[in-house]
Protein backbone atom coordinates (compact mmCIF):
# COMPACT_ATOMS: atom_id res chain seq x y z
CA UNK A 1 0.00 0.00 0.00
CA UNK A 2 1.50 3.49 -0.81
CA UNK A 3 1.98 5.62 2.06
CA UNK A 4 -0.76 6.69 4.07
CA UNK A 5 -0.63 10.40 5.51
CA UNK A 6 -4.37 11.41 7.27
CA UNK A 7 -4.33 15.01 9.20
CA UNK A 8 -6.21 17.15 11.28
CA UNK A 9 -5.80 20.46 12.99
CA UNK A 10 -3.64 18.98 15.51
CA UNK A 11 -2.47 15.87 14.33
CA UNK A 12 -0.83 13.48 11.32
CA UNK A 13 -1.35 9.96 11.10
CA UNK A 14 1.59 8.45 8.74
CA UNK A 15 2.68 5.12 8.06
CA UNK A 16 5.50 4.52 10.08
CA UNK A 17 8.92 3.93 9.04
CA UNK A 18 11.60 2.41 10.74
CA UNK A 19 13.38 5.80 11.00
CA UNK A 20 10.94 6.87 13.53
CA UNK A 21 12.27 4.00 15.79
CA UNK A 22 14.32 5.71 18.11
CA UNK A 23 15.47 5.80 21.93
CA UNK A 24 12.21 8.48 22.26
CA UNK A 25 10.20 5.51 21.01
CA UNK A 26 12.18 2.56 23.27
CA UNK A 27 11.56 4.64 26.33
CA UNK A 28 7.64 4.37 25.88
CA UNK A 29 8.14 1.04 26.84
CA UNK A 30 10.07 2.04 30.07
CA UNK A 31 6.64 3.97 31.12
CA UNK A 32 4.75 2.28 34.25
CA UNK A 33 1.00 2.87 32.48
CA UNK A 34 2.63 1.21 29.10
CA UNK A 35 3.67 -1.82 31.08
CA UNK A 36 0.92 -2.89 32.93
CA UNK A 37 -1.16 -2.44 30.00
CA UNK A 38 0.50 -3.72 26.81
CA UNK A 39 1.75 -7.20 26.57
CA UNK A 40 5.15 -6.50 24.66
CA UNK A 41 8.51 -5.36 26.30
CA UNK A 42 11.51 -4.91 23.63
CA UNK A 43 13.60 -5.19 26.81
CA UNK A 44 14.99 -1.67 26.55
CA UNK A 45 17.09 -3.34 23.49
CA UNK A 46 16.92 -1.12 20.35
CA UNK A 47 17.65 -3.35 18.03
CA UNK A 48 14.51 -5.77 18.95
CA UNK A 49 12.65 -2.83 18.96
CA UNK A 50 13.46 -2.15 15.06
CA UNK A 51 13.17 -5.90 14.35
CA UNK A 52 9.93 -6.42 15.88
CA UNK A 53 8.20 -3.07 14.55
CA UNK A 54 9.54 -3.80 11.08
CA UNK A 55 7.94 -7.58 11.35
CA UNK A 56 4.39 -5.56 11.33
CA UNK A 57 5.13 -2.89 9.06
CA UNK A 58 5.81 -5.83 6.87
CA UNK A 59 2.93 -7.81 7.35
CA UNK A 60 0.47 -7.18 4.93
CA UNK A 61 -2.37 -7.84 6.99
CA UNK A 62 -1.58 -4.37 9.20
CA UNK A 63 -1.78 -1.03 8.78
CA UNK A 64 0.87 0.83 11.02
CA UNK A 65 0.54 4.34 11.46
CA UNK A 66 2.32 6.84 13.84
CA UNK A 67 0.43 9.51 15.36
CA UNK A 68 2.21 12.80 15.26
CA UNK A 69 1.77 16.09 17.21
CA UNK A 70 3.65 19.74 16.98
CA UNK A 71 4.02 18.85 13.19
CA UNK A 72 6.71 16.15 13.42
CA UNK A 73 6.54 15.36 17.16
CA UNK A 74 5.96 11.35 17.34
CA UNK A 75 3.38 10.55 20.40
CA UNK A 76 2.09 7.26 19.74
CA UNK A 77 1.33 4.51 16.49
CA UNK A 78 -2.47 2.92 15.84
CA UNK A 79 -2.24 -0.57 14.05
CA UNK A 80 -5.11 -1.60 11.55
CA UNK A 81 -5.48 -4.85 11.31
CA UNK A 82 -7.86 -7.87 9.68
CA UNK A 83 -9.56 -5.48 7.49
CA UNK A 84 -12.39 -7.39 6.00
CA UNK A 85 -14.71 -6.23 3.54
CA UNK A 86 -16.61 -8.82 2.85
CA UNK A 87 -17.40 -8.48 6.48
CA UNK A 88 -17.63 -4.81 7.04
CA UNK A 89 -14.90 -4.65 9.71
CA UNK A 90 -11.76 -4.31 11.15
CA UNK A 91 -9.84 -4.48 14.31
CA UNK A 92 -7.99 -1.32 15.86
CA UNK A 93 -5.12 -0.76 18.41
CA UNK A 94 -3.96 2.42 19.72
CA UNK A 95 -0.90 3.37 21.66
CA UNK A 96 -0.78 7.08 23.32
CA UNK A 97 3.30 6.52 24.22
CA UNK A 98 4.24 9.77 25.03
CA UNK A 99 2.77 10.01 28.46
CA UNK A 100 3.10 14.09 28.49
CA UNK A 101 0.12 13.79 25.28
CA UNK A 102 -1.92 11.40 27.10
CA UNK A 103 -5.16 13.21 28.75
CA UNK A 104 -5.77 15.55 25.65
CA UNK A 105 -8.07 14.14 23.57
CA UNK A 106 -5.36 12.78 21.05
CA UNK A 107 -6.96 9.44 21.18
CA UNK A 108 -10.80 10.26 20.32
CA UNK A 109 -9.32 12.67 17.80
CA UNK A 110 -6.98 9.61 16.67
CA UNK A 111 -9.95 7.48 16.63
CA UNK A 112 -12.09 9.33 14.60
CA UNK A 113 -9.38 10.19 12.05
CA UNK A 114 -9.16 6.05 11.51
CA UNK A 115 -12.52 5.31 11.14
CA UNK A 116 -13.32 8.06 8.69
CA UNK A 117 -10.10 6.45 6.87
CA UNK A 118 -11.66 2.96 7.05
CA UNK A 119 -14.57 4.08 5.62
CA UNK A 120 -13.35 6.07 2.73
CA UNK A 121 -10.81 3.47 1.82
CA UNK A 122 -12.19 0.40 2.33
CA UNK A 123 -16.32 0.85 3.32
CA UNK A 124 -15.44 -0.90 7.11
CA UNK A 125 -18.06 -0.11 8.69
CA UNK A 126 -17.51 -1.68 12.61
CA UNK A 127 -14.50 -1.72 14.26
CA UNK A 128 -13.25 -3.45 16.91
CA UNK A 129 -10.38 -3.46 19.48
CA UNK A 130 -10.07 -4.51 23.45
CA UNK A 131 -8.09 -3.92 26.27
CA UNK A 132 -7.21 -4.82 29.92
CA UNK A 133 -10.39 -5.02 32.42
CA UNK A 134 -8.56 -2.83 34.94
CA UNK A 135 -7.68 -0.03 31.93
CA UNK A 136 -10.02 2.27 32.94
CA UNK A 137 -8.01 5.29 31.04
CA UNK A 138 -8.45 3.57 28.28
CA UNK A 139 -12.08 2.08 28.76
CA UNK A 140 -13.04 5.71 29.29
CA UNK A 141 -11.54 6.77 25.90
CA UNK A 142 -13.30 4.08 24.29
CA UNK A 143 -16.72 4.73 25.28
CA UNK A 144 -16.04 8.55 24.87
CA UNK A 145 -14.93 8.03 21.43
CA UNK A 146 -18.67 5.80 21.00
CA UNK A 147 -17.43 2.18 21.02
CA UNK A 148 -19.81 -0.27 22.55
CA UNK A 149 -18.64 -3.09 25.40
CA UNK A 150 -20.15 -6.15 23.78
CA UNK A 151 -18.10 -9.08 26.05
CA UNK A 152 -15.64 -8.85 28.73
CA UNK A 153 -14.10 -11.79 30.70
CA UNK A 154 -12.18 -11.61 33.82
CA UNK A 155 -9.06 -9.93 32.16
CA UNK A 156 -10.07 -8.47 29.42
CA UNK A 157 -13.14 -6.39 27.86
CA UNK A 158 -14.01 -5.81 23.82
CA UNK A 159 -15.57 -3.17 22.04
CA UNK A 160 -17.03 -1.98 18.36
CA UNK A 161 -17.77 1.16 16.92
CA UNK A 162 -20.60 1.62 14.54
CA UNK A 163 -19.66 4.16 11.79
CA UNK A 164 -23.04 5.10 10.80
CA UNK A 165 -24.77 5.48 14.21
CA UNK A 166 -21.11 7.28 15.92
CA UNK A 167 -22.31 10.06 13.04
CA UNK A 168 -25.89 10.75 14.73
CA UNK A 169 -26.28 13.74 17.20
CA UNK A 170 -29.06 13.76 19.35
CA UNK A 171 -30.35 17.38 18.22
CA UNK A 172 -32.25 19.17 21.12
CA UNK A 173 -34.75 21.64 20.09
CA UNK A 174 -37.96 20.17 20.84
CA UNK A 175 -36.68 20.73 24.04
CA UNK A 176 -37.36 24.17 24.64
CA UNK A 177 -39.96 24.67 21.90
CA UNK A 178 -42.61 22.57 19.33
CA UNK A 179 -39.84 22.53 16.80
CA UNK A 180 -40.35 21.53 12.92
CA UNK A 181 -43.74 21.99 10.42
CA UNK A 182 -44.45 18.16 10.87
CA UNK A 183 -44.46 18.20 15.15
CA UNK A 184 -47.48 17.21 16.49
CA UNK A 185 -46.96 16.72 20.22
CA UNK A 186 -45.60 19.75 20.92
CA UNK A 187 -42.41 20.25 23.32
CA UNK A 188 -40.52 16.85 24.30
CA UNK A 189 -40.71 15.82 27.88
CA UNK A 190 -37.80 15.14 30.47
CA UNK A 191 -38.73 11.57 30.37
CA UNK A 192 -38.03 10.88 26.64
CA UNK A 193 -35.05 13.07 26.42
CA UNK A 194 -33.79 10.95 28.87
CA UNK A 195 -34.77 7.49 28.00
CA UNK A 196 -33.12 8.94 24.42
CA UNK A 197 -30.32 9.72 25.98
CA UNK A 198 -29.42 6.41 27.62
CA UNK A 199 -30.20 4.44 25.03
CA UNK A 200 -28.01 6.83 21.94
CA UNK A 201 -25.06 5.86 24.60
CA UNK A 202 -25.76 2.43 24.58
CA UNK A 203 -25.95 2.45 20.85
CA UNK A 204 -22.30 4.47 20.30
CA UNK A 205 -24.18 7.52 20.10
CA UNK A 206 -22.85 10.01 22.48
CA UNK A 207 -23.35 13.79 20.71
CA UNK A 208 -24.97 16.01 22.04
CA UNK A 209 -26.56 19.49 20.06
CA UNK A 210 -28.58 21.98 22.45
CA UNK A 211 -28.45 26.39 22.54
CA UNK A 212 -29.16 29.03 25.43
CA UNK A 213 -32.49 29.66 22.95
CA UNK A 214 -33.44 26.09 22.86
CA UNK A 215 -35.79 27.32 26.60
CA UNK A 216 -34.62 25.17 29.23
CA UNK A 217 -32.83 22.48 27.05
CA UNK A 218 -29.57 23.12 28.56
CA UNK A 219 -30.42 22.77 32.44
CA UNK A 220 -32.66 20.03 31.38
CA UNK A 221 -29.74 18.47 30.00
CA UNK A 222 -27.69 19.09 32.96
CA UNK A 223 -30.12 17.53 35.14
CA UNK A 224 -29.26 14.19 33.64
CA UNK A 225 -26.40 11.40 33.15
CA UNK A 226 -23.79 14.04 30.78
CA UNK A 227 -20.87 10.90 31.38
CA UNK A 228 -19.38 10.02 27.91
CA UNK A 229 -21.16 13.02 26.05
CA UNK A 230 -19.89 15.57 23.93
CA UNK A 231 -21.83 18.56 23.91
CA UNK A 232 -21.70 21.61 21.50
CA UNK A 233 -24.15 24.29 22.26
CA UNK A 234 -24.43 27.93 21.15
CA UNK A 235 -23.86 31.90 21.90
CA UNK A 236 -27.23 33.33 22.51
CA UNK A 237 -28.31 34.77 19.36
CA UNK A 238 -28.48 38.66 20.70
CA UNK A 239 -25.49 39.89 21.92
CA UNK A 240 -25.39 43.86 23.61
CA UNK A 241 -23.40 46.67 22.11
CA UNK A 242 -21.21 47.19 25.18
CA UNK A 243 -19.05 44.64 27.26
CA UNK A 244 -18.57 41.90 24.20
CA UNK A 245 -15.79 40.05 25.59
CA UNK A 246 -17.48 40.19 29.09
CA UNK A 247 -20.52 38.58 27.25
CA UNK A 248 -18.88 35.78 25.74
CA UNK A 249 -17.33 34.59 28.77
CA UNK A 250 -20.33 34.77 30.78
CA UNK A 251 -22.36 32.81 28.33
CA UNK A 252 -20.03 30.24 28.14
CA UNK A 253 -19.51 30.03 32.15
CA UNK A 254 -23.50 29.83 31.91
CA UNK A 255 -23.59 26.71 29.72
CA UNK A 256 -21.16 25.03 31.33
CA UNK A 257 -22.82 25.67 34.54
CA UNK A 258 -26.30 24.55 33.35
CA UNK A 259 -24.85 21.97 31.24
CA UNK A 260 -23.00 20.51 34.87
CA UNK A 261 -20.19 19.89 33.09
CA UNK A 262 -16.68 20.83 33.03
CA UNK A 263 -15.96 21.97 29.62
CA UNK A 264 -17.99 22.12 26.36
CA UNK A 265 -16.91 19.71 23.68
CA UNK A 266 -18.11 22.48 21.11
CA UNK A 267 -19.13 26.02 21.26
CA UNK A 268 -20.90 27.51 17.99
CA UNK A 269 -22.13 31.24 17.52
CA UNK A 270 -25.64 30.65 16.71
CA UNK A 271 -26.01 33.81 14.52
CA UNK A 272 -22.97 34.52 12.20
CA UNK A 273 -23.96 38.01 11.70
CA UNK A 274 -22.47 38.55 15.01
CA UNK A 275 -19.19 38.21 13.01
CA UNK A 276 -19.47 41.04 10.99
CA UNK A 277 -16.88 43.91 11.98
CA UNK A 278 -15.16 44.71 15.51
CA UNK A 279 -18.20 42.92 17.59
CA UNK A 280 -17.07 39.57 15.61
CA UNK A 281 -13.64 40.13 15.79
CA UNK A 282 -13.79 40.34 19.75
CA UNK A 283 -16.10 37.10 19.98
CA UNK A 284 -13.53 35.24 18.52
CA UNK A 285 -10.81 36.56 20.52
CA UNK A 286 -12.62 36.12 23.43
CA UNK A 287 -13.44 32.12 22.28
CA UNK A 288 -9.98 31.77 21.70
CA UNK A 289 -9.21 32.95 24.89
CA UNK A 290 -11.72 30.48 26.73
CA UNK A 291 -10.15 27.59 24.35
CA UNK A 292 -6.56 28.16 25.90
CA UNK A 293 -8.31 28.09 28.99
CA UNK A 294 -9.84 24.62 28.32
CA UNK A 295 -13.36 25.90 28.59
CA UNK A 296 -13.99 24.97 25.24
CA UNK A 297 -12.77 22.27 22.70
CA UNK A 298 -13.66 23.33 19.75
CA UNK A 299 -15.14 26.63 17.72
CA UNK A 300 -17.34 26.77 15.27
CA UNK A 301 -20.64 28.45 13.26
CA UNK A 302 -23.95 27.82 12.34
CA UNK A 303 -24.78 29.38 8.89
CA UNK A 304 -27.36 29.49 6.84
CA UNK A 305 -25.89 29.79 3.13
CA UNK A 306 -22.60 28.86 0.99
CA UNK A 307 -21.83 32.69 0.74
CA UNK A 308 -22.21 33.02 4.67
CA UNK A 309 -19.38 30.45 5.56
CA UNK A 310 -17.20 31.10 2.38
CA UNK A 311 -17.01 34.74 3.47
CA UNK A 312 -16.26 34.00 7.27
CA UNK A 313 -13.50 31.88 6.22
CA UNK A 314 -11.54 34.49 4.84
CA UNK A 315 -11.54 36.07 8.27
CA UNK A 316 -12.09 33.41 10.95
CA UNK A 317 -10.32 29.69 11.77
CA UNK A 318 -13.00 27.12 12.63
CA UNK A 319 -13.14 23.66 14.19
CA UNK A 320 -16.64 22.97 13.28
CA UNK A 321 -19.18 24.88 10.58
CA UNK A 322 -23.20 23.47 10.94
CA UNK A 323 -24.72 23.73 7.89
CA UNK A 324 -28.23 23.00 6.08
CA UNK A 325 -28.19 19.75 3.93
CA UNK A 326 -31.17 17.86 2.51
CA UNK A 327 -32.25 16.19 -0.70
CA UNK A 328 -33.75 19.46 -2.10
CA UNK A 329 -30.63 21.77 -0.74
CA UNK A 330 -27.53 20.46 -2.28
CA UNK A 331 -25.46 23.75 -2.06
CA UNK A 332 -22.93 22.03 0.27
CA UNK A 333 -22.03 19.41 -2.66
CA UNK A 334 -22.68 21.61 -5.91
CA UNK A 335 -20.82 24.32 -4.30
CA UNK A 336 -17.75 22.50 -3.62
CA UNK A 337 -17.50 23.33 0.06
CA UNK A 338 -18.10 19.61 1.32
CA UNK A 339 -14.61 19.25 -0.08
CA UNK A 340 -13.01 22.49 0.74
CA UNK A 341 -14.02 22.13 4.27
CA UNK A 342 -12.49 18.76 4.16
CA UNK A 343 -9.54 19.97 3.34
CA UNK A 344 -9.27 22.80 5.56
CA UNK A 345 -9.61 19.92 8.66
CA UNK A 346 -13.11 21.71 9.71
CA UNK A 347 -15.76 19.28 11.02
CA UNK A 348 -19.08 19.43 8.63
CA UNK A 349 -22.02 19.07 11.02
CA UNK A 350 -25.09 18.96 8.58
CA UNK A 351 -29.02 20.11 9.85
CA UNK A 352 -32.18 20.14 8.50
CA UNK A 353 -31.67 17.06 6.70
CA UNK A 354 -35.64 16.35 6.83
CA UNK A 355 -36.30 19.80 5.91
CA UNK A 356 -38.50 20.03 9.59
CA UNK A 357 -40.09 16.71 8.76
CA UNK A 358 -41.66 18.54 5.49
CA UNK A 359 -39.64 15.94 3.13
CA UNK A 360 -41.29 13.26 5.46
CA UNK A 361 -44.71 14.21 4.89
CA UNK A 362 -47.09 12.50 2.42
CA UNK A 363 -49.36 14.22 0.11
CA UNK A 364 -52.45 14.91 2.44
CA UNK A 365 -50.23 15.83 5.69
CA UNK A 366 -48.24 18.99 3.92
CA UNK A 367 -49.75 22.04 3.74
CA UNK A 368 -51.48 23.89 0.82
CA UNK A 369 -49.16 26.19 1.08
CA UNK A 370 -46.43 23.97 -0.93
CA UNK A 371 -49.37 23.00 -3.64
CA UNK A 372 -46.85 25.87 -5.51
CA UNK A 373 -44.19 23.68 -5.58
CA UNK A 374 -46.45 20.28 -6.66
CA UNK A 375 -44.00 19.19 -9.40
CA UNK A 376 -41.19 19.11 -7.39
CA UNK A 377 -43.33 17.25 -4.61
CA UNK A 378 -44.44 14.65 -7.42
CA UNK A 379 -41.33 13.81 -8.33
CA UNK A 380 -39.99 13.10 -4.73
CA UNK A 381 -43.58 11.05 -3.69
CA UNK A 382 -42.76 8.91 -7.32
CA UNK A 383 -39.59 8.28 -6.24
CA UNK A 384 -40.29 7.23 -2.34
CA UNK A 385 -43.10 5.02 -3.44
CA UNK A 386 -41.19 3.44 -6.26
CA UNK A 387 -37.59 2.96 -3.97
CA UNK A 388 -39.29 0.82 -1.55
CA UNK A 389 -37.63 2.60 1.21
CA UNK A 390 -39.22 5.09 3.50
CA UNK A 391 -39.04 8.76 3.22
CA UNK A 392 -36.86 8.65 6.47
CA UNK A 393 -34.79 5.83 5.19
CA UNK A 394 -33.69 8.17 1.98
CA UNK A 395 -33.21 11.42 3.96
CA UNK A 396 -30.94 9.60 5.88
CA UNK A 397 -29.54 7.21 3.39
CA UNK A 398 -28.78 10.38 1.32
CA UNK A 399 -26.58 11.90 3.65
CA UNK A 400 -24.72 8.84 4.74
CA UNK A 401 -23.78 8.79 0.80
CA UNK A 402 -21.18 11.31 2.08
CA UNK A 403 -17.94 10.03 4.10
CA UNK A 404 -16.97 13.81 4.03
CA UNK A 405 -20.15 14.82 6.33
CA UNK A 406 -18.77 13.75 10.24
CA UNK A 407 -21.98 14.42 11.97
CA UNK A 408 -25.54 14.57 11.54
CA UNK A 409 -28.14 16.25 13.92
CA UNK A 410 -31.49 14.97 14.00
CA UNK A 411 -34.51 16.52 16.23
CA UNK A 412 -36.86 14.02 17.70
CA UNK A 413 -40.33 14.27 18.93
CA UNK A 414 -40.22 11.30 21.12
CA UNK A 415 -38.67 7.75 22.04
CA UNK A 416 -40.20 5.94 19.33
CA UNK A 417 -39.30 8.60 16.76
CA UNK A 418 -35.55 8.50 17.74
CA UNK A 419 -35.68 4.37 18.03
CA UNK A 420 -37.36 4.68 14.16
CA UNK A 421 -35.08 7.22 12.72
CA UNK A 422 -31.17 4.80 13.76
CA UNK A 423 -33.17 1.94 13.37
CA UNK A 424 -31.34 1.56 9.41
CA UNK A 425 -28.60 3.66 8.34
CA UNK A 426 -27.37 2.71 5.30
CA UNK A 427 -25.99 5.13 2.22
CA UNK A 428 -28.61 5.49 -0.57
CA UNK A 429 -28.17 7.66 -3.46
CA UNK A 430 -30.79 9.67 -4.58
CA UNK A 431 -31.73 11.40 -8.12
CA UNK A 432 -32.50 15.25 -8.26
CA UNK A 433 -35.78 16.76 -7.55
CA UNK A 434 -34.73 20.61 -7.57
CA UNK A 435 -32.63 22.12 -11.12
CA UNK A 436 -31.71 24.88 -9.22
CA UNK A 437 -31.73 25.85 -5.43
CA UNK A 438 -35.06 27.45 -3.99
CA UNK A 439 -34.70 29.12 -1.38
CA UNK A 440 -38.21 29.87 -1.30
CA UNK A 441 -38.74 26.16 -0.84
CA UNK A 442 -35.54 24.68 0.72
CA UNK A 443 -35.21 27.74 3.55
CA UNK A 444 -37.67 27.58 6.13
CA UNK A 445 -37.60 31.20 7.34
CA UNK A 446 -38.88 32.08 4.13
CA UNK A 447 -41.42 30.34 4.75
CA UNK A 448 -44.94 32.03 5.30
CA UNK A 449 -45.84 31.79 9.24
CA UNK A 450 -49.32 30.80 8.21
CA UNK A 451 -48.50 27.23 7.72
CA UNK A 452 -47.30 27.08 11.57
CA UNK A 453 -50.22 27.72 13.04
Amino acid sequence: MKKIVIRSNNLSLRSLKINNINKNYLNWFNDPLTKKFINYSPKNNLCKLKSDVKKLINNKKNIILGIFADKNRHIGNVRLHNINRKKSRAFLGILIGDKHWRGKDIGSETIEMCANFLYSKFKITKIYLGTKINNKLAINLYKNSGFIEYKKNKKDIFFYKDYFKSKIVIGTAQLGSDYGIANKTGKMDKFNIKKIINTAQKKGMNFIETAQSYGESEKILGSLNNKNLKIVTKLPIKNPKKNIKNWVFFSVKKSIKNLRIKKLHGLLIHNPKQLSGKTGKIIYRSLIEMKKKKLIDKIGVAVYSVNEIENLLKKFDFDIVSIPFNIFDRRLVSSRLLYKLKKLNIQIFVRSIFLQGLLLMKIKQRPKYFNKWRKIFASWDKFSKQSKRTRLENCLGYVLNYPEIDKIILGFDNYSHFQNLVQNLKPVKIPRFLKKFDNNLSNPTMWSKEIYV
